[in-house]
């Protein structure tokens, strides 16, 4: 009938283009919280990330980094080690990823927080607790269509230049 019809959620299409997008994508989550890696974890694989990278703290983080390319790093900012600020900073320095959009995951949600990340050159921020909405929002804002940056993605995150 044209009253249920009309109850649908108007977002229904763009929610299958999201998953579309984000299918597929190599995410590095560098969190020490084990509560909080299997939060993030399971709501990534209900749109088709079935699969994430956890790095404990930001050394670990950064050695990730060199090993394995990824399209996405999730970031806390109370790391045991370092900053999240910090791991940025040293990520950006030894040329690790440097094309690989950063999404901070913190419980410091204050305006003086924000600030602090946009200065640190991260391209999102999500709040904690970590609610699915807001995270599928600033990930579908930064990341890059999983698809369509295969080929040129080594290259891209080993910070090498293009041939």
């Amino acid at each position: 009938s044209a009253t249920s019809a009309g109850k649908l959620p108007p977002s229904i299409s763009e929610g299958e283009a999201l998953i579309a997008k984000l299918a597929g994508l190599r995410v590095l989550y560098v969190e020490d919280q084990e509560l909080n890696q299997q939060i993030v974890q399971r709501m990534l694989s209900k749109v088709g990330i079935p699969e994430i990278t956890i790095a404990e703290d930001g050394q670990s983080g950064l050695r990730r980094l060199e090993e394995t390319t990824f399209d996405l790093i999730l970031l806390d900012i109370n790391l045991p080690d370092m900053d999240g600020f910090e791991f940025n900073r040293r990520r950006t320095a030894l040329g690790l990823a440097p094309k690989v959009p950063v999404i901070v995951v913190t419980a410091s949600n204050t305006p003086e927080t924000r600030a602090l990340a946009r200065r640190h050159g991260i391209d999102g921020f999500v709040a904690k607790p970590v609610k699915i909405e807001p995270l599928l929002q600033q990930i579908a804002m930064v990341a890059p269509s999983a698809k369509s940056s295969h080929p040129k993605r080594a290259a891209r995150n080993r910070g090498k230049p293009q041939p």
